[in-house]
């Protein structure tokens, strides 16, 4: 009983792991949105350090969704700069504007950006109504201005909200955004070179199997079932694990799938 209860414990690790192992497959989604001229495009060209979106002083200037991929504290991440929101009658912008909502539902994190310099108006907080406190990191912009609201005025709307004082200008916020980002990825940090993850949809299918014959093993032996019965359900979770390695069953089987695991591998 002690070493199905190890097994089970190994398995919910390896299963825990699963969402960081579909970001390391297909990257974290990472949505940026604000009202227009909060500064989401020079928000874009310093995460990717070049000019890949327009920046301008005339609202509307980004109309539809911009998307790139690059590499934040090895991570790989899909960012996508979107329309600013706001009213408009504007048949173009508007479009652009429907496709940053959908984005935003999209996405795996939102970087909401607001202009500190200016008062939180109506167009801010129908930006914020996106917003999914536990998935977003709120950056208040053009911190190198005088300020017209504080954190607590987020906090006021979204009491546990992330925010992060920034200046695209001056590269003030950067590397606390990107230390955010891997923190979303990774508990506890950014280190990722000894953590074991899935990645693989067939692995996952064949783990999540052997976790309920796990389960269902430990449970008939809390009932003091008779072993022979018990067995059935430990050997199938073994047999479902000696798929993911392509071998047989050995004694040193959970090591082997564990090292599958691990980055580098």
């Amino acid at each position: 009983e002690q070493r199905l209860t190890e097994v089970r414990d190994l398995l919910l690790r390896l299963l825990s792991s699963a969402s960081t192992g579909r970001i390391l497959r297909e990257g974290l989604k990472v949505g940026i949105v604000g009202k227009p001229n909060v500064g989401k495009s020079s928000l874009m060209n310093g995460l990717l350090r070049e000019s890949r979106a327009i920046v301008t002083e005339i609202p509307g200037t980004t109309r539809d969704t911009i998307e790139e991929t690059l590499n934040v504290r090895g991570i790989p991440v899909v960012l996508t700069d979107t329309a600013g929101i706001r009213d408009t009658d504007d048949l173009v912008e508007s479009i652009g504007i429907q496709r940053s909502r959908e984005s935003a539902e999209r996405s795996d994190l939102l970087l909401l950006v607001l202009d500190g310099s200016r008062p939180l108006d109506a167009e801010d907080r129908k930006v914020m109504e996106l917003a999914d406190p536990e998935n977003t990191l709120f950056l208040r912009n053009k911190v190198d201005l005088p300020q017209a609201f504080t954190d607590a005025e987020i906090r006021d709307i979204f009491p546990d909200a992330v925010v992060i004082p920034t200046s695209f200008t001056d590269g003030t916020g950067f590397p606390e955004i990107e230390d955010a980002i891997a923190a979303r990825v990774f508990t506890g940090g950014s280190e990722i070179r000894e953590t074991a993850t899935v990645t693989n949809l067939r692995h996952k299918a064949l783990l999540d199997q052997a976790y309920r014959e796990i389960l269902e093993a430990l449970q008939m032996a809390a009932r003091r079932e008779p072993l022979e019965i018990i067995e059935i359900s430990a050997n199938s979770a073994y047999l479902a694990l000696g798929e993911i390695i392509g071998e047989a069953v050995t004694g040193d089987l959970l090591d082997e799938v564990f090292a599958r695991f691990c980055l580098g591998k």
